[in-house]
């Protein structure tokens, strides 16, 4: 949201230049271009006449439509929203190794479990809410939400009926009320427990238990916290989730001398680290580096000879 046309201009000259070799096809991909556009130094100006006649092949994926002046300079591919059948066959290829160990009976409650899984998750995907962190009305979850909850039960292999943690973690984070109802109806149905029995078994996998759980999984996503109090970090080392030592909290600072480019370097150069020497790194407020770990947060690491960072 801070590109400025100069970053995109600079791109385009060295894509230029690399295409000069013969030997190198070049592509040049802007990432959540749509975030671009709503920066208020309107980068994606530039593209007018870059797109008028380019000298290289240019991709912009968004995840929103870009204004027509833009979009009418290069072929639209519009990819629709995943349907049910569309979950159900991802799901059938993320079990297709676990299958090979199990016998019939055990395929056959795999497969119940997972169509189970489907439909819960349909049901509460179309929960929207404008209190978030991106622009305007969105869906509480995304499809990422639900893959991680089939990689949960896959891993776990805990039965429905018996556990909510894998729906707590994946599913349970949002606290609204018609959220939560839907939630607990759901569950209820599927457990097949009474209305108390359901939110005994919710409340034991509160939100402090869903992150401590969440820490100890080494193949767990990063935990995004939207707190509501400026101390609510406190309640980490409080509950003990987090210990005292070992762990490296980053504060936005607004002191003016705080307030320049090198700060952000220097708390870039704290994550890495971190991540290099397998350290937790609490970040609080610091939505300026945000967009400099999208890599990071999508848990796309390079190797080196110590291992992944």
């Amino acid at each position: 949201q801070d590109s400025k046309p100069f970053g995109i201009i600079e791109r385009w000259k060295q894509a230029i230049q690399f295409s000069k070799d013969p030997t190198i096809w070049v592509v040049l991909l802007l990432d959540e271009i749509g975030l671009a556009e709503r920066s208020i130094h309107s980068p994606l100006n530039v593209l007018y006449h870059l797109l008028e006649h380019p000298e290289i092949t240019f991709i912009g994926l968004s995840n929103w439509p870009l204004d027509a002046a833009k979009m009418n300079r290069v072929i639209m591919c519009k990819i629709p929203s995943v349907v049910r059948i569309d979950l159900g066959n991802i799901v059938k290829n993320m079990c297709q190794n676990k299958q090979k160990d199990l016998n019939p009976i055990e395929r056959m409650t795999l497969k119940n479990d997972i169509e189970v899984l489907v439909h819960v998750f349909n049901r509460l995907s179309g929960t929207k809410t404008v209190r978030s962190l991106t622009f305007g009305e969105t869906n509480v979850l995304g499809n990422r939400d639900f893959y991680a909850l089939i990689r949960h039960y896959l891993e776990k292999r805990q039965s429905l009926h018996e556990s909510f943690e894998g729906m707590m973690r994946n599913l349970g984070g949002y606290k609204g009320k018609e959220y939560q109802s839907s939630l607990t109806n759901i569950l209820q149905k599927m457990s097949g427990l009474r209305i108390e029995q359901v939110l005994e078994k919710m409340n034991t996998w509160g939100a402090l238990q869903c992150i401590k759980a969440n820490l100890n999984d080494i193949r767990c996503r990063h935990c995004l916290l939207i707190c509501e109090k400026q101390h609510s970090w406190q309640l980490l080392l409080d509950h003990d989730i987090l210990p005292y030592s070992d762990v490296v909290f980053l504060f936005e600072s607004q002191f003016p001398a705080d307030l320049i480019a090198t700060t952000n370097y220097d708390y870039l150069h704290k994550v890495i680290n971190c991540m290099e020497t397998g350290r937790t790194v609490v970040l609080f407020n610091l939505k300026a580096i945000h967009e400099c770990l999208y890599d990071m947060l999508n848990q796309r690491y390079q190797i080196d000879r110590q291992g992944y960072y």
